[in-house]
Order: structure tokens, then sequence, then C-alpha cells
């Protein structure tokens, strides 16, 4: 009974920009999206939804005099995700942590989610409907089911494939993802992992300053640390770097923080067995092809490899800002994996000795003709693989980098995904292509729609356009989606969202609907033409 009718205000006018009726209702879409999206994260029903603070709603709100406030017994907090992203939670507290300083930067290497006591209050209890817990209840090895599963991927599965699993090591970066698309990768990979090496870095990739997001003993870190299951140790180490140009190299910063994930990997006790895997935050092999690397014959992760190039790449589809927006024929091709006998830190140097790198000899990634591009004749012509026939070992960037073996199912299906753009607002997105990898000086002063291709196909989905190449989410051949999105209410929660964030961004550039025209893009009627050989479209 004291909700207040936005044209109740007495004689006062209200606010000029929410006199547009359209923006009220975008803005109050968007907050009902919000809601929508904790209430599932929780796991909670309507009814449980009661109030907390405030008095019941039958009894008017206490309303202090002098001020505009109403007595809740509470001090306001603010939590929005900017606010949060800008709290240093670490900053008299990572000088304290064991480190290795390097000539480009300094690596903190923080506690493992073994090595800390959850609060209480911060206890993750993930739920699962019936179709995820039976995805996710696999560790047992089924002799009949792991041959099967094996020849989905043309690899075999005899008397001397392992009888054992063996063990996969994350390495990845993190910076302004959304903790819904960490959530759906954690989901796919919950408790496969040995270790799950996180680096986060006090600046972007063009070298604008942020401030740490997973500070140590921070609530986002906490939560983070629980994603991935209580069999997986996870960890976020912090990187400061001394960069002062990224000397016109826009993905400078990428490369060099990566070597971080080596490092951690080490310290986590990997072996020349083991396999590393490198992506972004929002990349993942799906859960029944990391299986098939753990116990299948993959020739690229057979022993005694001369580390010349026997890594694995994900045929990786895409889905562009909702788990509703894919296109047919569109494929990517990360994370990758790699033996980790071919792992810096892990594999043997004296037999791979050290190649040139592309900053100051020892850093970034591997000359031309020293391994990069797949070239090693210069590394061959001084004879540092001297009479072994090896070749030197990679860092995470190599891993993701460098040229491999594009893996697939036989019926064409993927292997992974791509969380592409799941941000929680319009402007994060224009933040992105701002300041980070593949920035665009133009991300700032036109409608998202407008900045790239990428967001060009997930708005025109949002907007419901008829396009003949839109991928519908069941059916994707034989294999099955991400664990994640196999819940109808997720997968309509974040639609609906990412609408929301649409049409606050058409509204904030005064658009109409008719003009959110394809930029980038065939019209509708024409299919996107495929380069062959290539995950590109034209």
């Amino acid at each position: 009974e004291n909700w207040l009718d936005f044209t109740e205000e007495r004689s006062h006018p209200m606010p000029i920009y929410y006199l547009n009726e359209e923006a009220r209702d975008a803005r109050h879409r968007h907050w009902q999206s919000i809601v929508e999206e904790d209430r599932l994260y929780f796991n909670r029903t309507e009814s449980e939804m009661k109030w907390v603070f405030h008095p019941p709603p039958t009894s008017p709100p206490v309303v202090l005099v002098g001020t505009n406030e109403e007595n809740t017994g509470t001090i306001e907090v603010n939590s929005s995700l900017e606010n949060s992203i800008l709290v240093d939670t670490t900053a008299n507290c990572i000088e304290n942590l064991n480190s290795t300083s390097l000539l480009h930067g300094t690596f903190y290497f923080a506690p493992t989610s073994h090595d800390v006591n959850i609060p209480a209050h911060a206890i993750h209890r993930p739920s699962w409907n019936r179709v995820q817990q039976n995805m996710l209840d696999d560790d047992a090895i089924d002799t009949e089911k792991e041959k099967e599963r094996c020849k989905r991927y043309n690899y075999e599965y005899n008397n001397r494939t392992l009888s054992k699993r063996r063990r996969l090591f994350l390495g990845t970066m993190i910076a302004d993802e959304s903790m819904e698309v960490i959530q759906a990768v954690s989901s796919e990979v919950y408790n496969l992992f040995h270790t799950v090496s996180i680096v986060e870095s006090n600046v972007t990739h063009n070298l604008s300053p942020r401030k740490w997001r997973f500070g140590m003993g921070s609530d986002n870190l906490l939560k983070l640390q629980q994603l991935f299951g209580p069999k997986t140790k996870v960890s976020v180490d912090y990187y400061v770097t001394n960069l002062t140009s990224t000397n016109g190299d826009d993905l400078l910063s990428d490369y060099i923080q990566r070597e971080g994930n080596n490092l951690r990997w080490s310290l986590n006790g990997m072996e020349p067995d083991d396999i590393a895997i490198v992506g972004d935050c929002d990349e993942t092999f799906s859960r029944d092809y990391l299986r098939a690397l753990q116990v299948c014959d993959v020739p690229e992760f057979r022993p005694g490899k001369k580390c010349r190039g026997e890594k694995i790449m994900s045929s990786t589809l895409v889905f562009e800002s909702s788990p509703k927006c894919v296109t047919k024929g569109r494929r990517w091709f990360h994370p990758d994996a790699l033996l980790g006998e071919c792992v810096d830190q892990v594999g043997d140097e004296s037999i791979h000795l050290p190649s040139k790198r592309e900053w100051n000899d020892k850093h970034s990634n591997f000359k031309e003709g020293y391994g990069g591009g797949f070239n090693f004749t210069l590394y061959d012509k001084d004879g540092l693989g001297g009479d072994t026939g090896k070749y030197p070992l990679w860092f995470a960037t190599d891993i993701r980098m460098n040229p491999g073996n594009w893996a697939s199912s036989r019926d064409g299906s993927a292997t992974g995904f791509h969380f592409h753009n799941f941000f929680e607002s319009a402007k994060e997105i224009h933040w992105k292509y701002l300041t980070y990898g593949h920035a665009w000086g133009g991300g700032g002063d036109r409608p998202i729609w407008e900045i790239h291709e990428d967001i060009e196909l997930g708005v025109q989905c949002a907007r419901g356009v008829k396009y003949e190449n839109w991928l519908d989410f069941t059916e994707e051949r034989s294999h099955p989606m991400p664990i994640y999105y196999l819940n109808e209410e997720a997968r309509d929660a974040r639609h609906r969202h990412w609408q929301s964030i649409v049409e606050e961004d058409r509204l904030y550039f005064n658009r109409t609907e008719s003009e959110m025209k394809w930029v980038f893009h065939p019209p509708p009627t024409s299919p996107p033409v495929v380069l062959v050989g290539t995950n590109e479209l034209k």
C-alpha cells in the first residue's frame, strides 16, 4: 500500500529522463531480470522471497524526520557490479604473499580453495535438475561407456589405455566476466580439474588501470573458489605489471600474464603425464570431451613428444550474449590442450632447450623462426635443439596461440563452448571494446550493435529477427549442450536479461527499432559465407 506511482508525486515534476515511459519500462524490466537471475542462482521459490528488513506490507515505513530515508534497521551498502570491481580489497595484503618477480612484472600467489575456510554465510550450494545431475555423476570408469565415448571422437580405448583418469590442469585469466558465465563454465567442468589457475591483473590489455575484483577474502573470491567443485584446487593469483607500453601489440599483456598459469601449475604439482588446458574464462571444452581426454588413447598425449606442435584445439560452438543466440556453422577454436611433458615449469628443460621470444627474448610468444607461427627454422639453424630432435617447452600463451589439431566429434558436433559477451550491462560491453584485447576505438560513441559483428548477431537475436542460420538450443546434432543451460529457467532468464540490455542501449542512443539494421552481416535471407579451413564468417 505504500508504493508510490510515478505520476502521484504531488505537484512537483518527476525526473525528466524518466518522463519517457519507454525508458521507465526498460529499466524496470531490466531490474526484474536481475531479481529473477538472483532467485534462480540461490534456488529460491517465489514463496521464499519474503520481507526481511522492512515492516510487513500492511505497516507504513517509518520516515526519519528531516531526512528522506526509511528506517530499516540496516546500513545501506552499494553492491552494484561497477562498485564491486572498484573495491581494492588486496592492496594491503598481496605484498605478504609468496611471489615471483620477472622483468615485466610480479606474480603474487594466494591460497587455493583447499587452503581457506569458507564462512558459513558464504557457502555456495549448487542446485541441479535431474538431467544436469545425471551428466555430472560420471566419476566411475565404465569400460563400455568409455569405449563408446572414445569412438565418438575417433579415439581408441584398449588395454593400454589408462585405468585411471589423467589429471587436468586449467589455466585462465579473469577481469570483468560476469559471474553467470563463470558459473556456466564451472558447471561444465564441476569436480573434473585437479587445479584451476586464474590470474587477475591490475591493468587491462591496453594498460588502463583496474582494481582487484577477486581480492583476498572478498565475496567474489569466496564464491568463485567454490564453483568448480570441492575436488578442485582453485586459486586466483595476482599480477602487477611493470609494462609502460604494449609496443603496438594489443595482446602483449595477455601473453605475459598467462605465465602465471605455468608457475601455479608447477606449485600445485603438475606432472609430465598430466594435461594442461588453456582458455579464457568464457570458454570450455565440453564435459564429455574432457572425459574422453582423460581416458582415451589420444595420439597427442602419448609420451615422448618432440613438443613441436602436438596440441589439441576445441571445435567451439559460440553462444553470442545469450544461450538462445547461436548461429549454424560458426565455430571457434579455443580452449586448447597440451601434454604436461611439453609444458614450461613441468617438462625437462635439459632436453627441451629454451627458444627466443618476442619480449626481451624470454617472454611472450615464440619469435618467428623460433616457434612463432609453427616455424622453427632459426631454432634448428642455431642448434638449440641439439641432437635430441626436441623443441622448447611451452608457456600457457603458446598453448593458446600456436597451431594444433582441431578436435571435433565423428558427426561434426562441437567439443567446446564459448559464452561470448555474456555481460551484465551495455556499459560493460562498451568498456570491453575500448580497453581489452582486440579493442576497438569507436566502442564508446555508438550503440553496441554497431561496434562489432559479434555483438550485432546477439542484438538481432534478442530482437527476434528472423534469420535462417539461427540454431535452436536443442538442435546441435548428437552432442549435449552446455550443462548449466540444460535448465530452461536459466536459459530464459539470461535471454530476457540480454533483451533488456539491448533495449537499454537503444534508448540511450535514442534509436528507433527501424534504425537497428544489419551492419556487418549479410541480410537475413542470405546464409553467411564460411571461409574454407577457417572459423570465420566473411
